[in-house]
C-alpha cells in the first residue's frame, strides 16, 4: 500500500465519521490524514507521481473541500438546534418563575 492508498483509505474514513456526525474520530483521523499529505508535498513525490496518482490526489483534494462543506453544514445546524434548545430552557425557566410566584400569590391572599 503506498503512501497515496493511505491517504485515500483515511480521507473514506474521514468522510465516514463526517456523516456519522462523530466529531471527535473524523478530527483524530484527519490530523493522522494530514501528517501524511504534508509528508508527500514536503518529499517533493508529487513531482514525480504518475498521471494516475495526481489524479487520486486531485480527486482526494475535491473530497476533502466536500467534507469541509459537509462540516460546515453540520455545524451549522448544530448551531441550529443549540439556539431552540437554548430558547426552550429560556421559557421553561420563565414559566416555572412565573407558576411559583402565581402559587405564592394564591397562597398569601387565600
Amino acid at each position: 500500500m503506498t503512501q497515496l492508498d493511505n491517504i485515500l483509505e483515511l480521507t473514506l474514513q474521514v468522510e465516514q465519521a463526517i456523516e456519522n456526525g462523530d466529531w471527535g474520530t473524523a478530527n483524530e483521523i484527519e490530523s493522522n490524514r494530514r501528517q501524511l499529505l504534508i509528508g508527500l508535498f514536503n518529499d517533493n513525490s508529487i513531482q514525480t507521481m504518475s498521471p494516475d496518482d495526481q489524479a487520486v490526489l486531485k480527486n482526494i483534494l475535491l473530497r476533502n473541500e466536500e467534507s469541509i462543506r459537509n462540516v460546515h453544514a453540520g455545524r451549522k445546524e448544530l448551531t441550529r438546534h443549540s439556539t431552540r434548545i437554548n430558547n426552550a430552557s429560556a421559557v421553561a425557566r420563565a414559566y416555572q418563575s412565573n407558576a411559583v410566584r402565581h402559587r405564592e400569590r394564591l397562597v398569601t391572599s387565600g
